[in-house]
């Protein structure tokens, strides 16, 4: 096998969401309603994940789904290794319901605005969102597949991927489609707030390392999966 890599694609999780006043009693935290931006928490952990990218050197293009929380995680992590956010719709969030999510969505214009770090050379369809019900086994599946083809045949070296927990594990799936321990390691790990998996690939489009759900650059009172806090002090 070519072990020469040719590809390096980072992929993250959004950082924690601000939940307080979206998520009622005994919904889901994990999916959260609407279109939270992050939390304080959250800002702090994507700053986290900047630095370490940036002691990697790293200098590719940033793939954001076009949700708040993503976005402002791509921002923050833009900011840092001075790179640019191109809003994704591949790797928005999956939708549960029938038909599309209840809340409006940023055009690209205010996603401008917003997060002055999304180039101003990409093109964002509006509305972007899936149509549910939606699947992590089918249909994120099938368009995260769709997005992920288009990006290898690109001239860059690699590219950070912002997303949600199904977007970005449906597209760890289909990178490693192929390697059966991974596979079961994806089963059995969390993939905790702006954690980072690294998936090199070669010249001909196989892997040849990967690591996945790393949250070494996370402090341990940073490990979060959404409202979960995985440490808990004392």
């Amino acid at each position: 096998m070519e072990q020469e890599c040719n590809l390096i694609i980072y992929i993250t999780r959004h950082g924690q969401p601000a939940l307080d006043e979206t998520v009622g009693p005994g919904e889901d935290n994990e999916h959260p309603p609407g279109d939270p931006v992050l939390s304080l928490l959250g800002r702090q952990q994507a700053a986290c994940l900047g630095y370490r990218l940036a002691t990697q050197g790293f200098k590719g293009l940033i793939f954001s789904s076009p949700y708040r929380r993503t976005l402002e995680t791509a921002q923050i992590v833009a900011e840092i290794v001075h790179g640019s956010v191109i809003p994704e719709p591949a790797l928005q969030e999956y939708v549960l319901q029938q038909g599309v999510p209840d809340f409006i969505g940023l055009a690209f214009a205010k996603m401008r605005s917003l997060y002055p770090n999304v180039d101003s050379s990409a093109t964002m369809p509006y509305p972007w969102f899936a149509v549910g019900p939606e699947t992590v086994k089918k249909e994120v599946k099938q368009r995260v597949r769709g997005f992920l083809n288009v990006l290898g045949q690109r001239s860059f070296r690699e590219a950070l991927l912002v997303g949600h927990g199904a977007s970005i594990y449906a597209c760890l799936q289909v990178l490693l489609a192929s390697d059966a321990a991974a596979q079961q390691d994806l089963k059995s790990t969390r993939n905790w707030n702006c954690s980072l998996s690294i998936i090199k690939i070669n010249r001909r489009g196989l892997v040849i390392d990967k690591q996945l759900f790393d949250i070494s650059h996370l402090p341990r009172n940073m490990h979060t999966s959404n409202a979960l806090v995985v440490y808990q002090k004392g």
